[in-house]
């Protein structure tokens, strides 16, 4: 699968999806696959991975550019590890909106929580249930490798969508 899926799942499929461990049915409409892939190669021509990218811009850090080629990386040998001590502390996490969502419907908004660290699951969740709302229902997950595009900065996927009590005036 190459990521394409045909239509924008319904919160009763996110779920189904999540029940079944079935991520890899989670996909872009080729349309914003085509603007992902697009936005991806331009991150990879100004940085050495999409992970120094995230670390530039969703965390601040400072990039070193390499003289060989001109590319942007937060390591200074330029490889592909990203530094796990920093001067903003290993405890820091990102939240943010998705610039490129899967295909969902327009109530249910993805969001990522970035970290310079791994976190276990009740972690997540705690992290998670600071930046819901009381009245959202969310789904998270953390991308097996083989399917993550970003692999050397941590980052949980968290979809959630409004209550049936919130979607609905009284």
């Amino acid at each position: 699968m190459d990521g394409t899926v045909r239509h924008c799942l319904s919160w009763a499929e996110v779920r189904e999806v999540m029940a079944s461990n079935a991520l890899e049915k989670l996909g872009r409409l080729p349309e914003q696959l085509g603007c992902y892939r697009q936005q991806t190669e331009v991150m990879r021509s100004e940085f050495v991975t999409v992970g120094d990218f995230i670390l530039h811009h969703r965390f601040g850090f400072p990039y070193l550019t390499r003289p060989e080629d001109g590319k942007k990386t937060d390591d200074d040998d330029g490889g592909e590890g990203v530094p796990r001590t920093t001067s903003g502390g290993s405890e820091r996490v990102v939240w943010a909106k998705n610039d490129f969502p899967y295909a969902l419907e327009a109530d249910i908004s993805h969001f990522l929580l970035w970290s310079l660290q791994p976190l276990p699951p009740q972690q997540l969740e705690q992290l998670i249930q600071q930046h819901v709302v009381p009245d959202e229902e969310f789904v998270y997950f953390v991308n097996p490798p083989a399917l993550q595009s970003v692999q050397n900065v941590f980052h949980a996927h968290v979809l959630t969508q409004p209550t049936l009590r919130t979607r609905w005036p009284f």
